[in-house]
């Protein structure tokens, strides 16, 4: 990088085998942060950063989202394969598009509830096992919440731009009838639901057979 850091709108620190951030508080103008693939525990060192709107945790040892909390501006946040329970403190960040945290420890979607912006909600590989919470997110396209320990799909007409939803390898035991009412859906997966799967409009049916047949009933209602 070169001139004066604290200058820099972007600053790449991926791969540096770090375990402690440098005092940030200095970088006024950073909007771009990528911290992926590190050992960082604490992000105490970027909570005056408030201008970032992209931000990478991806493979780091994170738990408390505190001290990211004021930054309101933030687009794009990545935080995969970290060991976060609780997304509450990025409630405020309502101009948020892309939530990306697959591979935590989360159990629910306390704090989303207000992000209507965001359109991309990657869940998946965490202790999800209600989808209750996220109805006012209207813009959302791409729901992926595979691998949690899911039962029961909610009405997903709260969701007129849903794309893609993604809830294979959890145990949903039905799919609502309204699921063929989402105009936009074009891809949906229930791979792998165990223990099974029992369609609105069909008898049980067990993994993938199950995804199959109601994603071939569905292209057949809505051609």
């Amino acid at each position: 990088m070169q001139g004066d850091p604290t200058e820099a709108d972007f600053l790449n620190l991926s791969k540096m085998g770090i375990s402690e951030l440098p005092d940030l508080s200095s970088c006024t103008n950073l909007k771009r942060l990528d911290l992926t693939d590190n050992a960082i525990s604490s992000l105490k060192e970027i909570s005056d950063c408030k201008e970032i709107n992209w931000l990478s945790l991806k493979d780091n040892k994170v738990t408390d989202l505190t001290p990211i909390r004021r930054m309101r501006k933030m687009d794009v946040l990545t935080l995969s394969s970290n060991m976060i329970e609780i997304l509450d403190p990025i409630a405020s960040m309502n101009k948020l598009k892309a939530l990306i945290a697959n591979n935590n420890r989360v159990s629910s979607f306390s704090g989303l509830s207000g992000l209507v912006n965001v359109t991309t909600l990657v869940l998946s590989h965490n202790l999800i096992s209600e989808i209750d919470g996220i109805s006012g997110l209207k813009n959302l396209k791409k729901l992926s919440l595979a691998h949690n320990q899911i039962r029961v799909i909610p009405d997903m007409r709260h969701h007129p731009l849903l794309e893609e939803l993604r809830l294979n390898d959890n145990k949903i035991q039905r799919v609502p009838e309204t699921i063929d009412r989402n105009p936009c859906l074009k891809l949906m997966d229930l791979v792998d639901c165990l223990p099974c799967c029992q369609l609105a409009d069909a008898g049980p049916t067990s993994g993938k057979e199950s995804s199959v047949r109601h994603w071939r009933s569905f292209q057949a209602r809505t051609m």
